[in-house]
């Protein structure tokens, strides 16, 4: 909708919410809703629910329509409304559709300029904690002696009215001035001492974005209890610090002054030993010269982990070179991708290659193997192995 309003009847509202019906009730209940829209359908919360209009003050005080779980600041809530999927949700009304719901309304006067915004945007910008941690697939790794993940999230900064920015949510915190961006941190193996927040020593304010380190030292208790362990990371904004000389860290956390955000996917990683590595090893390197002069190789890889952890998956890229010496066996004839499991147990794959990759005949041959689905976090090895005795 774009100025000037004009709001006299079901039809305007079924346009404006691009609804099928131009029932009223219908549009409300199953239009196309901006929930980032100041100016929607909503109920007020009121035990007697008004009849013509609500003031900007009644939509405030039930937060413009949005369910935000952790409005009562535990970290319960927070976490169960990240985890249901009910943050920041929108309620659509149920008690009563008001027409001029889709407009603000000063002193009983509907407003031409102020009114529904179909592309209202979250103040969170992006769908994402941006992390600059080793990643695989959808997940995440770290180990106890890494320097630190960096996670953080991009605000948007509106100039419009009819957009709901953070000043605007009825939270009981000067959040928009005073907060902190922080990560609360679940450990989702633990059964105790599951809770870890750590916030940002810089206030929100009016910055673009915000960001904090997570310490490898987080990581490395005595022991090292917590390798194996998998934790998710919750975003928050906190009133507090927690500590005004650095990063603060709290265990056990149950009761603090946090809010959750919108729109933003949880993301989490399992802590690794710093000494684990990936063994790899090549065996039986061979190259065959048959009766009619063509040549063909094979070899075996085994791969395990050094260290007891659950079995995981991952990609071999595996190279041949050709030469005339070991030294100078530098011509790739074939690269290719393989997957293996790894686990504790070794496990071996065989890799040959037949007459059609030999157009030259080559008096030594090399062979490099490399995990390509880690990194320096968890695992990165490459080994080789070479012939130097073809025989013709």
């Amino acid at each position: 909708m774009t100025a000037p309003l004009n709001i006299n009847s079901a039809g305007d509202v079924q346009r404006a919410l691009k609804c099928s019906s131009g029932d009223l009730g219908y549009c409300y209940t199953h239009g196309d809703v901006n929930k980032w829209a100041k100016y929607k359908p909503q109920d007020s919360g009121l035990a007697i629910e008004p009849v013509g209009y609500l003031t900007d003050d009644q939509r405030k005080d039930s937060n413009w329509g949005l369910l935000i779980p952790s409005t009562l600041r535990r970290l319960s809530n927070i976490v169960e409304g990240y985890d249901s999927g009910n943050n920041y949700k929108y309620i659509r009304p149920t008690r009563r559709f008001r027409m001029f719901d889709l407009v603000k309304v000063n002193n009983g006067i509907p407003s031409t300029s102020e009114g529904y915004y179909g592309n209202a945007k979250g103040f969170v910008s992006g769908n994402k904690l941006e992390t600059n941690a080793a990643s695989k697939k959808d997940h995440y790794y770290i180990h106890h002696i890494d320097s630190g993940v960096v996670c953080g999230v991009d605000w948007y900064r509106t100039a419009r009215h009819d957009e709901i920015s953070l000043a605007d949510l009825n939270l009981g915190l000067a959040l928009a001035v005073d907060g902190y961006f922080g990560v609360i941190l679940v450990d989702t193996t633990a059964t105790s001492n599951k809770y870890r927040l750590i916030c940002s020593e810089t206030k929100i304010q009016s910055s673009t974005s915000s960001s904090v380190t997570i310490p490898g030292s987080v990581f490395a208790p005595a022991a090292q209890s917590l390798v194996g362990h998998t934790f998710k990371v919750y975003p928050v904004i906190s009133l507090g610090n927690e500590n005004a000389t650095g990063e603060g860290l709290v265990t056990d956390l149950v009761n603090w002054d946090l809010i959750s955000l919108p729109d933003v996917e949880i993301f989490g990683f399992d802590v690794r030993d710093a000494g684990q590595s990936l063994a790899l090893s090549i065996n039986n390197l061979q190259s065959h010269i048959n009766v009619l002069g063509r040549q063909t190789a094979s070899c075996s890889i085994s791969g395990r982990q050094t260290a007891d952890l659950p079995a995981m998956t991952t990609a071999l890229r595996i190279r041949l070179y050709g030469g005339g010496t070991t030294a100078t066996a530098t011509t790739l004839i074939d690269e290719s991708t393989v997957m293996i499991s790894i686990s504790k147990t070794a496990n071996t794959i065989n890799k040959s290659w037949d007459n059609s990759y030999f157009q030259s005949r080559y008096e030594a041959i090399r062979v490099t193997v490399e995990a390509t689905e880690v990194t320096t976090y968890v695992w990165e090895q490459s080994v080789m192995a070479t012939n130097d005795d073809i025989n013709y």
